[in-house]
């Protein structure tokens, strides 16, 4: 999906109290848990990814690039060579449908660092990401409230957190505040307005395209209609 909108649907993939076993986000040709639709050219946000069907489903909505921010939620995932925490068969799915594959593992202590963000965000502006944790609610909700942030001028921090992580479940609101790191590396987030221009163009640029090609191809249609009824 094209859009500069942040629509909060999304999908439920496992039982409520229930998401250790995600039993039904294991089912085949079903999205991940919590999967939502984020900013720009086909970006998505959701939780874990528990079978190749998954990927394969991500492929046709336009993903090119998968981003983990976890580093034990690959216990569902199995193939012939790999499998579980050990030997994820995610970065191997992702190659199989000609995708890219990144892990930057983050929990309550640690945040991505500038460099990191830089390097997921210019992904994200080119669009085709999907980003995910565990359960896509505390580390993936911080990204796309910190991404939200910096592409809409007149948000606030107190917004952001609402739409993208306290309705998304997690422990955003918790006693002691756990998520107190990933709150503060959003707060850092400021309105790019060079970000917002590099979006917009992702998301357009399909119709400009299309547009340079009428300008070109209708003087030359026309060339061809005149020489075909020319008598020389």
């Amino acid at each position: 999906m094209k859009t500069l909108d942040a629509p909060l649907e999304f999908v439920r993939n496992t039982l409520p109290g229930k998401w250790s076993e995600s039993k039904v986000s294991m089912y085949e040709d079903k999205l991940p848990d919590r999967f939502a639709v984020v900013p720009g050219r086909n970006n998505y946000r959701g939780a874990k990814i528990s079978h190749e069907s998954q990927v394969k489903m991500m492929k046709k909505l336009g993903v090119k690039h998968i981003i983990s921010f976890s580093s034990n939620s690959y216990g569902n995932q199995q193939g012939e060579d790999c499998g579980g925490n050990a030997k994820p068969c995610e970065p191997q799915w992702a190659a199989k449908y000609g995708m890219t594959w990144a892990q930057y593992p983050l929990n309550k202590r640690t945040v991505l660092t500038p460099e990191e963000w830089n390097t997921i965000r210019n992904l994200m502006a080119k669009g085709g990401v999907y980003f995910h944790c565990s359960h896509g609610v505390d580390r993936t909700g911080g990204v796309a409230a910190r991404w939200r942030l910096e592409l809409e001028k007149d948000l606030t921090p107190d917004e952001v957190f609402y739409d993208y992580t306290y309705k998304f479940g997690g422990a955003w609101r918790h006693a002691g505040d756990p998520n107190y790191k990933h709150r503060a590396f959003v707060k850092e987030g400021q309105f790019d307005p060079a970000l917002l221009r590099k979006v917009k163009w992702s998301i357009n640029k399909d119709k400009v395209y299309i547009g340079l090609g009428v300008t070109v191809a209708l003087p030359l249609l026309g060339y061809a209609i005149y020489y075909l009824m020319s008598d020389d």
